[in-house]
């Protein structure tokens, strides 16, 4: 993939290594608030992957300045061109080290203990889990809290499925993405 730069490191604790992949494209306006909830996670044993797939705004510079101004440990990855979200994702899952994975795009935001609180549940849970989920809020661009959840919005059943869910998957993806956490194997 066409990159401007790629600047990696890693931070560490005693929980098990997440991989936190950030992906942009025309975000400038919320990538802060989006990295700053990412940065701000109670769980600390985490690695971040940005992606910029080729923003025509100002998000790379934006993404550069705040790495810069908080040291913060991350793979920066910033398209020459734009290759598009799936080819995006590949790339960056190409750099993934955790035993967990965990998605957001950079117009998205989390709560401090997203991360923690997930795994817990996964380390509470046999092998045979591959994604723990939850629900989340939804918002207009002016930050304004939307009546329906994520899954109200998009899942058309009465019960919100548990465990075997892939059928229901099929029937259409009601998971927001950026709540989930995926283990890795999986």
């Amino acid at each position: 993939m066409p990159a401007d730069d790629v600047i990696e490191m890693k931070m560490s604790s005693q929980r098990p290594l997440v991989s936190i992949i950030a992906v942009c494209y025309n975000h400038a306006r919320f990538a802060i608030e989006c990295l700053e909830s990412i940065r701000s996670q109670s769980h600390t044993n985490s690695e971040l992957i940005i992606v910029d797939d080729c923003s025509s705004d100002e998000s790379v510079s934006i993404i550069r300045n705040w790495i810069s101004r908080f040291s913060v440990s991350c793979t920066f990855i910033a398209h020459t061109e734009n290759v598009g979200v799936v080819r995006t994702l590949n790339e960056a899952l190409s750099h993934v080290n955790g035993e967990y994975i965990s998605i957001i795009a950079t117009d998205d935001t989390w709560e401090p203990d997203k991360i923690e609180r997930q795994i817990t549940l996964m380390l509470g849970s046999t092998e045979q889990v591959a994604v723990v989920y939850s629900d989340s809020a939804q918002m207009d661009e002016s930050g304004v809290r939307l009546p329906q959840t994520f899954i109200e919005a998009h899942y058309k059943g009465n019960t919100i499925p548990s465990g075997h869910i892939f059928s229901a998957l099929v029937d259409g993806c009601f998971l927001p993405a950026m709540a989930t956490l995926i283990r890795r194997q999986a």
